[in-house]
This record gives structure tokens, C-alpha cells and sequence, in this order.
């Protein structure tokens, strides 16, 4: 990212799978309307996903089958779409005063399986932010290469995209 668009990253958080898995079982799963019928398996990765498609309630192994997977049309890029769409959804549904009973389950979940360098304070005010709906979330202006086998940063576009929104 700093490469692409000049901006220092200077903050980081590392989120192990278990993280998703713990939290999402200790909120009671996520409603999520599921874009298509999702079978992929690769025991190398102990990987195995089968998802129906359609509105359900998502486990913590079935959400994070649904972050993983990636065999869509439009590839990752589709991918990311669903991803942000997933967090959205958790966001409106459990960012919650209803859930703060929860709130030990998920610490533990988050300090067992996130590595960050931000400090607890930070932390909190992100949560809080969360909490009220102010989550914003941005795809890098991108375009596939000619072949369809990559995806190639839009220059022209990213410069505008860093100047709208960090500068």
C-alpha cells in the first residue's frame, strides 16, 4: 500500500482465523444472505467449504468458509465485495448494547488471536466507532490485465483515491 499510494502505514492488526470463528460463535452467528452455492475443498489447507446459497445464519466456521472462499466470477475482487458485505452485516447486527454480555468471550477470542500495535485506548475508540455504523471501507481503484490472469493498481485512479481520501 505504501508503495502504491506514498501513505506510511504505521498502525497494523494481525487477525488469526480463530479470532473470527470465537467471536462470531459467542455473538449467536451472523444473518448473511450467501451469493451462490460455495463446494471447495483442499485438504492440503484443511480447507473444506459447502455453503448453500441464500439468506442464513452463519456459524463461525461457516463465516469464515464464506471470508475464504474465492472461486467467484470476478475472483478476488468479488471476493473482497463479499468480505466487506460480510462485516457490514456483522457490524449492523451485533455492534449491539444487547451483546455486551459477550464482551469477555470476545476479548478472549481478540487477545488470544489478534496481533496489533494499537494500544488498548485506540482500540476501544475503533470499537466504538464500529459500534455506532461509522465503519467506511474502500477497494484500491484496480482493473484485470488484458489475460483476465491479473489484477493491476489504476495509477491515474489512485492518485485521485489517495487525494479524496488521506490527504
Amino acid at each position: 500500500i505504501k508503495e502504491v499510494s506514498g501513505i506510511p502505514i504505521h498502525e497494523y492488526v494481525k487477525v488469526n482465523f480463530n479470532a473470527v470463528t470465537e467471536i462470531i460463535d459467542a455473538l449467536g452467528g451472523v444473518e448473511f444472505d450467501v451469493p451462490q452455492n460455495m463446494n471447495y475443498e483442499d485438504p492440503y489447507q484443511d480447507l473444506y467449504i459447502h455453503l448453500s446459497k441464500g439468506k442464513q445464519v452463519l456459524n463461525g466456521e461457516q463465516s469464515l468458509q464464506l471470508l475464504r472462499f474465492r472461486n467467484y466470477p470476478m475472483g478476488d475482487l468479488q471476493r473482497i465485495e463479499v468480505q466487506q458485505s460480510f462485516m457490514s452485516e456483522l457490524s449492523k447486527q451485533k455492534a449491539k448494547l444487547k451483546y455486551i454480555s459477550k464482551a469477555s468471550k470476545i476479548y478472549n477470542a481478540v487477545n488470544d488471536n489478534i496481533t496489533t500495535s494499537l494500544s488498548k485506548s485506540e482500540i476501544v475508540s475503533l470499537a466504538k466507532s464500529i459500534r455506532k455504523g461509522e465503519m467506511v471501507t474502500h477497494n484500491f481503484p484496480t482493473y484485470i490485465s488484458p489475460s483476465g490472469t491479473y489484477v493491476l493498481v489504476n495509477k491515474e485512479e489512485a492518485s485521485k483515491f489517495v487525494d479524496t481520501y488521506f490527504k
